[in-house]
């Protein structure tokens, strides 16, 4: 919040009812109709596209929204870190714009199909919701509590990990494996660094909670020639993110391959399985988030992961606690998979159902009642 008098002075920068805000910074693109509790106030870093007597503001918002104004915005969007899209670009967008009755008819039609569409979707994701707390909840209790419900407990000494089976040690992270460090990454800038690229690079983006890691993108000899910090790390090292979104995702090397600066990589266990290690960090992600520090994004440091404490079963112990997750959590998984491939499928029908009716390939002006188009016209 700030001041009224402020407000007034940033003028330029204040929305109103009925005006369409776009996302200029990160997920660009996306937007917004203005609603009455937003009337008035201030923005920033959004582009603002006036309310118009001759266009709709949500006709306007699902012509962005169609996969012809998509690709435009992707391509025209740039930045390595953060994809950037500024106005100029968005004056640049070809428009298509009917008549006010026609894009009365094309947002009465779009908002009750998508409406439908988007209860489907919310039910769907309640489901994975619930399923990938399910499945976190296996693993937490395999590598909390263990396999056998009649081993005597004792106290961890660890609040977040409670009590644990008493036959099992507690290792400081940096005594579980013996080399822990994090990435380099070279300026972004300097193309030649990525180009026609022999080694596997890593960025915290990759990283899935897969246990056979692979690598979408390459860096070049030139690179590894030209940064002595840049280090080849070898299959089954286990890569923790440490910034950002993606803070506490993991992933387990299937190939030699270089990493960023964001990436933490634990190496050559002692007495721990990385596997096992794997599904520890996964059980308590929350908790190892929940260490971050940072005001904008959250960040982790070694020094944070070093200091944390694992749980260090037998070794024969973690092999089977493994296996037991793996057989646990296929079939979640399999259903994960499905369910996340049936919403990738409504997601492409929502946007493609909006690309055909904003573009005049389906008429929905026979579609739509008087009374729909009426309501449309109040707003």
């Amino acid at each position: 919040f700030f001041s009224e008098e402020d407000n007034r002075k940033l003028a330029n920068t204040r929305i109103y009812l009925g005006d369409l805000v776009i996302v200029r910074t990160g997920q660009t693109g996306a937007c917004a109709v203005v609603d009455e509790k937003f009337d008035g106030v201030n923005c920033i870093d959004l582009i603002i596209v006036r309310k118009s007597r001759h266009l709709r503001s949500k006709f306007l918002q699902y012509f962005l929204l169609s996969g012809e104004a998509a690709a435009e915005v992707a391509i025209n969007s740039n930045g390595a870190i953060q994809q950037h899209f500024n106005i100029r670009l968005v004056r640049e967008i070809g428009l298509l714009q009917p008549p006010i009755d026609q894009q009365d008819a094309v947002i009465a039609f779009l908002d009750e199909e998508t409406a439908k569409i988007d209860r489907l979707l919310e039910a769907r994701q309640k489901q994975v919701a619930l399923l990938v707390e399910q499945r976190t909840s296996v693993i937490h209790h395999a590598v909390t509590k263990g396999l056998d419900s009649r081993a005597k407990k004792r106290f961890s000494g660890v609040e977040w990990i409670g009590d644990v089976p008493a036959h099992w040690e507690l290792w400081k992270m940096s005594r579980a494996f013996r080399q822990i460090g994090s990435g380099t990454t070279p300026p972004v800038s300097i193309e030649a660094f990525y180009r026609d690229g022999e080694h596997n690079w890593i960025n915290t983006g990759d990283l899935n909670d897969s246990i056979v890691l692979d690598s979408q993108t390459k860096l070049s000899n030139l690179a590894l020639k030209t940064f002595s910090s840049l280090k080849v790390y070898p299959p089954g090292s286990l890569l923790v993110a440490m910034y950002g979104a993606t803070i506490g995702k993991v992933g387990i090397l299937g190939v030699p391959a270089c990493v960023n600066q964001a990436c933490c990589v634990l190496g050559r266990p002692i007495k721990t399985s990385t596997e096992y290690a794997f599904y520890w960090f996964l059980a308590h992600r929350k908790a190892i988030v929940g260490l971050s520090y940072g005001g904008g994004q959250p960040n982790i440091s070694q020094e944070t992961i070093r200091s944390l404490k694992i749980t260090v079963p037998p070794k024969a112990e973690q092999d089977i606690i493994v296996a037991s997750i793996q057989t646990q959590t296929a079939k979640l998984d399999a259903l994960l998979s499905k369910y996340n491939r049936e919403l990738e499928l409504l997601a492409e029908y929502r946007a493609s159902l909006i690309s055909h009716v904003v573009t005049g390939k389906i008429d929905v002006l026979s579609l739509v009642t008087t009374n729909q188009l009426d309501s449309v016209g109040a707003k």
